[in-house]
Formats: structure tokens, C-alpha cells, sequence
């Protein structure tokens, strides 16, 4: 995994993907248990470029999204690593 570049959500090679939701409570609440509910970019990171509507959920007329404008990199550590 040391050469991975981006990371690619099902259905693959398509750039988007769908994903589900579980509980949730609060303001979250409306968004709760959406079954391929919400879709999600693939991401690049290597080399990264931010993401506008990273995912996106909508529910009625509830609407949550996630911008990603940056991408910390931490390397991994080999021992650790087994």
C-alpha cells in the first residue's frame, strides 16, 4: 500500500459511489439509517486536490455535505506495521 494513490468507492472506476447510514441523534437524526442514502467522490490523494461535495446525504429537505480542502499525511511506521 506504500504506492497507493487515491482510493476508489464502489461501484468502481465510476468517480462517485453510494453510501448508507446508521443511527444518529440530534441535528444528524434526519439522516439516520438511509440505505445508499448519500454519495461520495473518490479521492486522489496522491497527488491531492481538495474535493468539493466530498459527500453529500439528502433527506426531505435536509442537506449535509462534507468539503474536503485538505489531506494530512502521515507516514506509516514500518514496525508498527508488523
Amino acid at each position: 500500500m506504500s504506492r497507493a494513490t487515491k482510493i476508489d468507492f464502489l461501484p468502481n472506476g465510476t468517480g462517485t459511489g453510494l453510501f448508507s447510514t446508521l443511527t444518529a441523534t440530534g441535528d444528524l437524526a434526519v439522516f439516520a439509517n438511509q440505505m445508499n442514502g448519500g454519495t461520495i467522490k473518490d479521492l486522489t490523494y496522491a497527488p491531492f486536490a481538495s474535493v468539493a461535495g466530498f459527500y453529500t446525504i439528502s433527506v426531505g429537505g435536509a442537506t449535509l455535505t462534507f468539503d474536503m480542502q485538505s489531506l494530512s499525511r502521515r507516514d506509516r511506521c514500518e514496525a508498527a506495521a508488523g
